[in-house]
């Protein structure tokens, strides 16, 4: 897979400033591998490169979740007033700017993310253009071909330029140029909803373990280099047994809060269940040996007792136990590293991708959350080309105001250094896209196999996917009928 270095020397520089680095100067980007690797440089200027249009008096408007989200989305598009805060002033600059540029007000209408993807079908449905963007969540953006606009024939929308995510955009893009949706740099949960590896740096140091940062940059960041680590901490430390509570003492290698946990390690290892052929056009694969072996290696990694914790009650979460010092591991999506309760820990944390099934495998995989809110454009959007124009304004600003400030904002707590600043980069050149769970045809039989077999050691993938395979090709060719394949 193509892979596009997103982040700038401009913003690589920004970046180590503002989490107090001394070698700014030093060349740390790095390659997750032997793939091929296509750099992408800042505009010549700091100008945006396209003419754009006025439009004195007119309205954008958007459809996005409202502001009370999840810890360290990022979701919000615009702001009323500037507060002191570093990415808050970023974003409101951000729709300011795009305001002054075009001579119009940008609105945002908001509501509950899981009634997002209704009601812009809703209007779609009654004809009406209501919104020029609607943000939905990843999980029911990439089935939305009825109601949405190819993005591919905005012209206005520049989306080969470095704006906007080439790697996602490449993976989403089906059946010889259609895009329904994606991630991007206007709604900055595309960036900092990647699912990411939270470490503790004490717990490293205490046990006299390497930090994982070097296995990373090597491309040995493996299963095998995660269980051997977590091997050196498991330990019942005076509890009678692994069972997870509130005043538990035990320390486990993994914690997380529901499936999305295993499933980011099993994506670690790109062994997807649905690819594209050259044409675009998706279809279960014929040989899965790939992903079953690496489901087979989970399952003995992650069911001895202690190895993985997985809790999202009220009160007893994955998160909660990582943040008493008790799990060496917890996934999360990256932004919370930047959020109170993380800035308020005991010990330092650090941040790496997702390990690969084993070294020799070609790249790391960073995964979306499918709770990403993606960007479509309603089918019922009279102007494409005043659409086009705002969003890809406005991307082109995120990338070069908002994403260096928030690079800033989630320096904290161990995370002052190169070291920090390098993984960042490798997670975003590996933001990846499993399609057949994004798309829904494998869901249902993936993240069955993620919250209950695979915990307990049930390595049954073989006989489920047997019995599932043809329900999952029925579901690809209902939705390849939708686009009008």
């Amino acid at each position: 897979m193509k892979k596009t270095q997103l982040i700038s020397t401009l913003l690589l520089i920004a970046m180590l400033a503002g989490c107090g680095s001394q070698g700014a100067g030093n060349d740390t980007t790095t390659s997750a591998d032997n793939t091929d690797d296509t750099t992408t440089e800042a505009p010549a200027s700091n100008e945006y490169p396209y003419e754009t249009g006025r439009y004195d008096g007119q309205t954008f408007t958007f459809l996005n979740a409202e502001d009370e989200l999840w810890a360290g989305s990022n979701h919000v598009l615009d702001y009323e007033e500037q507060s002191g805060e570093l990415v808050q002033d970023s974003v409101y600059n951000r729709a300011r700017k795009a305001e002054q540029q075009f001579g119009i007000t940008i609105d945002v209408v908001k509501t509950r993310i899981f009634d997002t993807t209704g009601d812009m079908q809703k209007h779609v449905m009654a004809n009406e253009d209501v919104y020029n963007a609607a943000y939905v969540p990843l999980k029911d953006a990439m089935a939305q071909a009825e109601y949405v606009t190819n993005l591919h024939d905005i012209d206005t929308l520049h989306l080969t330029d470095e704006w906007w995510n080439q790697s996602f955009i490449d993976q989403a893009t089906m059946l010889g140029g259609k895009l329904y949706s994606t991630v991007d740099y206007i709604n900055m949960m595309g960036y900092t909803y990647g699912n990411v590896l939270y470490f503790n740096k004490d717990m490293y140091g205490k046990n006299n373990i390497d930090l994982p940062y070097d296995a990373v940059r090597s491309g040995n960041w493996t299963y095998d280099k995660m269980y051997e680590n977590m091997s050196k901490v498991v330990n019942l430390n005076g509890d009678e047994s692994f069972k997870a509570s509130m005043s538990g003492t035990c320390v486990y290698g993994y914690a997380v809060q529901h499936e999305e946990g295993t499933m980011t390690l099993l994506d670690g290892s790109g062994e997807f269940l649905v690819m594209k052929d050259k044409d675009g056009v998706p279809s279960l694969r014929s040989d899965v040996s790939g992903f079953e072996a690496a489901y087979s290696k989970l399952c003995s990694m992650l069911s001895g007792d202690g190895f993985c914790v997985m809790k999202n009650e009220k009160e007893l979460q994955g998160a909660f136990i990582f943040e008493q010092g008790r799990a060496m591991f917890y996934q999360g999506p990256l932004g919370l590293a930047g959020d109170a309760e993380f800035r308020g820990l005991d010990f330092e944390f650090g941040v790496i991708p997702a390990p690969k099934y084993e070294a020799s495998q070609s790249q790391y995989y960073t995964m979306a959350s499918e709770y990403t809110l993606s960007l479509t454009v309603p089918k019922t959007v009279s102007d494409t080309k005043f659409t086009g124009e705002v969003l890809d304004y406005m991307a082109y600003l995120g990338l070069r105001d908002v994403i260096p400030d928030i690079q800033t904002s989630l320096c904290y707590k161990g995370m002052r250094d190169d070291d920090s600043i390098e993984m960042f980069n490798t997670i975003l050149n590996t933001l990846s896209l499993d399609i057949g769970y994004m798309f829904g045809w494998t869901k249902d039989m993936v993240g069955k196999l993620c919250k209950t077999d695979l915990l307990r050691g049930n390595d049954r993938f073989a006989s489920t996917f047997a019995a599932q395979k043809d329900k999952i090709t029925a579901n690809i060719e209902k939705t390849l009928e939708t686009m009008g394949q």
